[in-house]
């Protein structure tokens, strides 16, 4: 049987393209019925593939180390003792129960950027022997650049430092559960769903137990705002966003479906 997934990585790093691999092998995410998914939008037009009841599990362990926001990439940063006195918590029956409900669902996967700081707690709580962790690594000035793209930050050098600076604390947090629990990974770059898919899909498979060709990742440069027809795109999608919302019906009534879909491939899909 294929190992469950835990997919460990920054924000804007890949994670939510390398989660929807696993979705289209017929893993778990969530219950959808019960709303439990966020699904699609222009940011993620494959979708995030993050279940709520997890997210509001790591923010649960985060206000128990007296860190009180909701995330760690968008507001103050976590203080290092706290992030370390997450992974000394004692598990609660809740989180248990959370676990054991997915396991049910084997093969499972879990993403959330929260992770970096959890991973050590909840590998805790998980079929190790039956369970994978995969890490997601990207370009610095490429999550810096799709954090100014989103409105995350405001484009300026001491902005690029300060997310250069929290990129790497999350890595080092999620660096540190790895080794102080001795937990066996795979690692893999953003860069390489584009440069060396074969390659890829091939550790994916062998690593997790599956099948997976290359084609099965769908890597698409118009979603990859660091290529040129991605910044292409995005600028593109942001004067359509700009337009009066009469302008933009307008403009779907008198373009063919095709035409839109190649100009704003993220807005007509």
């Amino acid at each position: 049987m294929p190992k469950n997934a835990l997919v460990v990585g920054m924000p804007r790093s890949g994670t939510s393209l390398t989660a929807s691999v696993f979705v289209k092998c017929g893993y778990f995410a969530a219950e959808e019925a019960d709303g439990q998914l966020r699904g699609e939008d222009e940011n993620n037009p494959m979708g995030y593939w993050e279940a709520d009841d997890l997210i509001e599990a790591n923010v649960e362990l985060f206000r128990s180390v007296d860190y009180n926001e909701h995330n760690t990439w968008r507001f103050a940063a976590i203080g290092e003792q706290q992030g370390e006195q997450i992974g000394r918590l004692q598990p609660l029956d809740t989180h248990r129960r959370l676990v054991a409900r997915y396991n049910e669902h084997s093969p499972w996967i879990w993403k959330d950027p929260r992770l970096c700081y959890t991973l050590g707690y909840w590998w805790q709580l998980v079929d190790q022997a039956n369970t994978g962790v995969l890490v997601i690594r990207r370009d610095k000035d490429e999550i810096y650049r799709s954090f100014v793209r989103l409105d995350w930050r405001e484009d300026s050098d001491e902005n690029r430092r300060e997310v250069y600076e929290r990129i790497d604390q999350h890595m080092l947090a999620m660096e540190r559960d790895l080794k102080r629990f001795n937990i066996p990974y795979l690692e893999i770059d953003y860069s390489d769903y584009k440069s060396a898919p074969e390659q890829t899909a091939e550790k994916l498979s062998q690593y997790f137990g599956l099948s997976i060709a290359a084609e099965d990742l769908g890597f698409e440069a118009k979603f990859n705002s660091s290529t040129l027809r991605g910044r292409v795109t995005d600028k593109l999608e942001s004067l359509a966003f700009m337009m009066p919302e009469g302008a933009r019906k307008g403009l779907k009534k008198a373009m063919p479906h095709s035409f839109l879909k190649m100009l704003f491939p993220k807005r007509f899909r």
